[in-house]
């Protein structure tokens, strides 16, 4: 397989021509072109109120089903009905933690991890007021070991909720065999997939999760979000929408409706992601999955190659931590954060800004990975880089230098 033509992929982001170095993409990536001209073609064609009888109606409620069933293949659904879109993953999750809630009791648990970030963790926390039994996954040297959780199942789990990709560790976790045992103890299982989405190729069938939620802003698109649901799990969960709208799959949980046109605009990152994939093998046949799998093999194997510079780059400085596994696996993604001893976090990426160099600090809404990896207090948070497949070599030598220029003035002073 050849190289990735990373190339090819940054004329693709108009943001990208600017001079700054983005390597926030775990907080938002980049929008390719591609959706931006999705979302104009919407907006300037058929920006009206789908449902109704007259042809550009009709041809707005046609590109929406179309929408739903692009996704579906992006998630690799079964059927378009199992996507349901929204204004972020945090308040799909929040939606369904309202609907899912009413089917339970006084007693019933779930399980949560201190792996995830705040948006699967609070909404079913909160459940506690009702008498929801709360129960912590662990994490394990950077790992949520499937072993442990066996020790956690009971009659009474009524879900799992657990990220699949970590957004301070940058840990990837075995979603297929937690599934396995979850839907064994007779339970349902909830999937984070906002840092994985970019990186990986997504298959819900394969994993037989019940739930996976994706950040579509995280994924070269606009700031919204999809929720994939099995049918006859959205089938029997009440509704959260209007009265007329409750029994309507998927529009009981796209409440208010949705944004038409960014759920529309979803059609420019498959546009992209598939025009990668012929730019490096013209005149694909088959599927878009078929598509798909190939962007996505280049990407992985793109990024793998940066990720192992960071890491030895950052291993070879004895003032800085790394706050996660320092070996590239296919289990690790190119989200790195680390802390340089006796410094702020801020002050790092405050400097590191004003290189033109793109990352940020703090907690990210994730207090509990960075709580159970030990970072001090006085670190306020972890500086976190994440990379995404249009980041270049020569950029990471311009972090670089921009890190030794650090060490050399505030470590060494």
């Amino acid at each position: 397989m050849s190289r990735l033509d990373v190339d090819f992929c940054r004329k693709q982001f108009p943001a990208l021509k600017q001079n700054c170095v983005l390597m926030d993409n775990a907080g938002g990536s980049a929008t390719c072109q591609q959706v931006i001209n999705r979302l104009t073609d919407y907006l300037t064609k058929c920006n009206v109120q789908p449902g109704a009888p007259y042809a550009l109606s009709s041809q707005a409620s046609k590109e929406l089903v179309h929408a739903h069933e692009v996704a579906k293949q992006f998630m690799n659904a079964e059927r378009r009905e199992e996507i349901v879109f929204g204004s972020s993953a945090t308040s799909l999750i929040h939606i369904l933690s309202i609907c899912i809630s009413k089917t339970w009791l006084e007693g019933d648990e779930i399980i949560v991890t201190n792996a995830d970030h705040n948006a699967n963790i609070k909404f079913w926390t909160d459940l506690r007021n009702r008498g929801i039994t709360i129960l912590t996954w662990e994490v394990d040297d950077f790992q949520l070991n499937v072993e442990s959780i066996r020790q956690l199942l009971t009659p009474k789990t009524k879900l799992v909720a657990m990220t699949h990709v970590s957004s301070i560790y940058g840990s990837v976790y075995d979603i297929q065999e937690v599934a396995k045992l979850v839907h064994e103890n007779g339970s349902l299982l909830l999937v984070d997939g906002t840092q994985y989405a970019p990186h990986r190729l997504i298959d819900v069938r394969l994993w037989d999760v019940d739930f996976y939620v994706v950040s579509c802003y995280k994924v070269f698109g606009t700031h919204s979000a999809i929720m994939y649901g099995k049918y006859e799990l959205l089938q029997s969960i009440p509704g959260a929408n209007y009265p007329a709208l409750e029994t309507r799959i998927p529009t009981k949980f796209q409440v208010g409706f949705y944004n038409y046109e960014s759920a529309y605009s979803f059609l420019g990152i498959v546009d992209y992601l598939e025009s990668l994939a012929e730019n490096h093998y013209g005149g694909l046949e088959g599927n878009s999955r078929i598509r798909l799998k190939v962007a996505f093999e280049f990407i992985c194997r793109h990024e793998q190659n940066l990720t192992t510079k960071l890491l030895a780059y950052l291993k070879s400085k004895p003032e800085v931590h790394v706050v996660g596994k320092s070996e590239v696996t296919i289990g690790r993604l190119p989200i790195v954060s680390f802390i340089v001893e006796n410094e702020k976090s801020s002050e790092v990426a405050q400097v590191l800004g004003s290189n033109s160099i793109g990352v940020s600090s703090g907690f990210f809404s994730s207090e509990k990975p960075i709580e159970a990896a030990g970072v001090p207090a006085s670190s306020e948070g972890v500086v976190r880089i994440s990379l995404a497949h249009y980041n270049t070599l020569q950029e990471l030598n311009r972090l670089f230098t921009a890190i030794d220029n650090y060490i050399e003035d505030f470590c060494h002073s």
